[in-house]
């Protein structure tokens, strides 16, 4: 792989592949040597990284995208640049994957990209270009995760997206922004976890209104369907049938709940049926 930062040539001393837990894999490359133990468990902390004035690092999260015909294609979900003096840079890129296993090495080619810079970034950094181009190989990290959840597979419910099925292992409601809301992940998730979770392959939102509840509005979120990790799409018409089998978040025991119907988001197909026995939150 080769560097460019400023004008200048980077050496690339150390290159590592991680997981989060999904189909994800994400790519850190350095200017300086370092090992598995210097990547941080909390997503979006450096880590060991950027505390040498020469440290230059890449960070790359590559995906199987799924597309609306449910095909599949190794895409660059995110990426950016950081150094000492707080460059932070989106680079807009593909990839091509030629192995993806974590627990040994990663082989991944990029073509020659240019970054735009983020909005709202200092004009200072904006005129700084970075390139990269060319085959990486990684050492294989494993898993790493801030923190461990209990997966609690829903086998009763098959949820499928662009046609293909997946397996949801954590199912939760809550209150949300605009109302209760039902979240099926294909990730383990806390009840009252609200945060956006890195790892996370698909997770569809099921927001609900009145009394007894109905289904008004959908969301789909996930590594494998949008290049932002943090961005969903969403319908306000989501032709989803809902029962509860009792008042909904009157406690926090679990609750069975009842799904069927389809729905469209951006030209992703979405269906839901079965039975889903989901915790309630009772925080806010």
């Amino acid at each position: 792989m080769v560097m460019q930062f400023d004008g200048r040539s980077v050496d690339v001393k150390s290159a590592l592949a991680y997981s989060r837990g999904g189909s994800a894999i994400y790519l850190r490359v350095s200017s300086q040597p370092h090992q598995c133990s210097d990547i941080a468990p909390r997503p979006g902390s450096g880590g060991k990284y950027g505390r040498s004035e020469e440290d230059l690092w890449f960070d790359a999260m590559i995906t199987p995208q799924l597309k609306a015909d449910g095909s599949t294609s190794w895409q660059v979900g995110y990426t950016y640049f950081r150094g000492t003096s707080g460059d932070f840079l989106s680079v807009p890129a593909t990839v091509t994957a030629q192995d993806v296993s974590t627990d040994g090495t990663v082989k991944a080619s990029f073509e020659a990209i240019i970054p735009k810079p983020l909005p709202g970034l200092p004009a200072k950094f904006k005129k700084k270009p970075v390139t990269v181009s060319g085959l990486v190989t990684a050492t294989g990290c494993g898993r790493i995760e801030f923190e461990e959840v209990p997966a609690r597979p829903q086998n009763a419910v098959v949820v499928k997206v662009a046609g293909q099925r997946t397996e949801i292992q954590s199912a939760s409601l809550r209150e949300g922004a605009h109302g209760p809301e039902l979240v099926l992940s294909s990730q383990p998730r806390a009840a009252c976890d609200k945060m956006h979770r890195y790892g996370i392959d698909f997770e569809l939102i099921i927001g609900l209104d009145g009394s007894p509840p109905k289904v008004t509005r959908l969301g789909l979120r996930g590594n494998r369907i949008l290049m932002n990790p943090w961005a969903q799409y969403r319908t306000d018409k989501p032709g989803l049938d809902f029962t509860a089998n009792g008042a909904i978040l009157q406690n926090s025991e679990p609750i069975e709940l009842t799904l069927n119907g389809t729905a469209d988001l951006m030209g992703y197909p979405v269906s839901v049926e079965g039975q889903v026995s989901a915790q309630q939150c009772m925080g806010k």
